[in-house]
C-alpha cells in the first residue's frame, strides 16, 4: 500500500512538472470543454473573475417552449421588461374586443 501511494504522488509530481515546464514553454493548459471547443484555463479564470465582479445572478423561467436558465448581469430589467412587452402583446393578439360589443 505504501508503494501504490509513494507512485501515485510520483505521477502527480511528474505531471505537475510537464504541466509546469509546458505552460513556461508557451503552452496552454486546457481546462474546460464546452461549445464542442476545449478552452484555456486563463479564459475560464477570466470568465469567473469577470461574473464575481459584474456579479452575475442565474435566472430561470418558463415559457410555451419550456424552462430556460442562464446566468445574467445584474441588470434584468430590461430582458424583463422585453419579455413583459412580448406576452402582453401575444395575449392583446388573442383578445377579440368585437366580443365585448356583440
Amino acid at each position: 500500500m505504501k508503494k501504490l501511494a509513494l507512485a501515485c504522488c510520483a505521477i502527480l509530481v511528474v505531471g505537475g512538472c510537464m504541466m509546469l515546464g509546458g505552460w513556461a514553454a508557451g503552452g496552454r493548459l486546457y481546462g474546460s470543454y464546452y461549445n464542442g471547443v476545449l478552452h484555456p484555463v486563463t479564459e475560464s479564470l477570466r470568465d469567473l473573475t469577470y461574473g464575481i465582479q459584474s456579479r452575475w445572478h442565474y435566472y430561470t423561467w418558463k415559457n410555451e417552449h419550456g424552462w430556460h436558465s442562464g446566468w445574467f448581469e445584474d441588470h434584468p430589467g430590461d430582458w424583463i421588461g422585453d419579455t413583459v412587452d412580448d406576452v402582453v402583446d401575444d395575449a392583446l393578439d388573442v383578445f377579440d374586443p368585437d366580443w365585448w360589443f356583440d
